[in-house]
């Protein structure tokens, strides 16, 4: 529990893999009424990345917020966003994973020790 600031918007600082995260809660009295977060700048690395998987290949954006991620729709493989589908994402996620993580598109273009930490991530994942 964080003491509130008498102005009414507390900051509350969370260490996270991504790196610092600040949430401000906004409270009326003793009730919270709004939080929002100020995370890690997030931008895309690469579009239109087309990576092999066994459902055939797939077109991706790669993008870094704090790691570094493939997007790919489920509509892409035939699947949905739903409990069915979740083994098939899962294993997908998986396979996209393993073939991005030892190319450049798992390269952080500005820091070199944030790119071996997510590297190593990705690389550890991948065998999980």
């Amino acid at each position: 529990m964080c003491p509130s600031n008498a102005s009414g918007i507390t900051e509350v600082v969370i260490d996270v893999p991504s790196g610092r995260v600040t949430a401000r809660v906004s409270a009326s009295g003793s009730r919270v009424t709004a939080v929002d977060f100020v995370n890690v700048p997030s931008y895309v690395l690469h579009d239109e990345v087309v990576v092999p998987t066994s459902l055939g290949p797939s077109t991706c954006a790669i993008g870094f917020g704090g790691a570094i991620y493939a997007q790919v729709p489920a509509a892409a493989f035939g699947l949905a966003v739903d409990v069915a589908s979740l083994p098939a994402l899962i294993g997908l996620s998986r396979e996209i994973k393993a073939w991005l993580a030892p190319t450049v598109y798992a390269e952080h273009p500005l820091d070199s020790q944030l790119e071996r930490r997510l590297r190593r991530h990705l690389l550890r994942g991948a065998r999980t």
